[in-house]
């Protein structure tokens, strides 16, 4: 039986979009594209800085340098820059008027950087549930064609709203299946919040 190779760190994409990711602090990716990596969302995949910082132990400064990532999202002008693999935690990181949200842990010795979006919603339930979010109060069903995003959620789980999706101001609910319709819209936060807290639809 042959194992998976340990990497140091694991990107998951959980913001609803594809993205590209490099290392590094920069707005621009590397004129070299072995240097980036595409991510589909959902996707997971690893990576490991030069073993040579690694080992950089200054005795006389005891200085600490970061790795930090930058990622580019489909279908979003702004970069993200400096996120901060290493520090294990829940981040709120600026992407021009949207956030992203880095969720990082350790798994077996591997830190897992989730990226995800600021809106989350948490079905707790036991029945699966259908969610939307829409840019208009209506209903019926010439709404419901003109919805901009709809997920099937089953018992007990949860998910992210896309990433560029997430300022978006109305969601409605049905139980899934395709007998009922879906309840009035209901509003949602749209101001940014900060530190372990984001928007979030149970």
């Amino acid at each position: 039986m042959t194992q998976d190779k340990f990497s140091p760190y694991r990107l998951r994409n959980e913001s609803g979009v594809p993205l590209t990711f490099w290392l590094g602090s920069s707005f621009e990716p590397p004129t070299d594209q072995t240097l980036t990596k595409d991510l589909a969302s959902g996707g997971e995949e690893p990576f490991e800085f030069s073993q040579r910082r690694a080992l950089q132990v200054r005795q006389r400064d005891m200085s600490i340098e970061f790795h930090t990532l930058s990622i580019k999202f489909e279908g979003i002008d702004d970069v993200l820059t400096h996120v901060p693999v290493d520090i294990i935690g829940v981040h709120m990181l600026p992407l021009g008027e949207l956030r992203a949200v880095a969720e990082i842990h350790n798994d077996n010795g591997s830190k897992i950087i989730a990226i995800q979006s600021t809106f989350k919603v948490y079905n707790k339930t036991s029945m699966s549930v259908d969610a939307c979010i829409s840019q208009t109060e209506g209903g019926g069903k010439a709404w419901e064609q003109q919805l901009a995003w709809q997920e099937t959620f089953a018992g007990e789980c949860h998910g992210c709203v896309p990433l560029n999706m997430s300022s978006i101001p109305y969601m409605s609910v049905r139980p899934n299946g395709g007998k009922f319709s879906y309840s009035s819209p209901f509003p949602i936060p749209t101001v940014p919040v900060t530190g372990e807290d984001r928007k979030s639809v149970v």
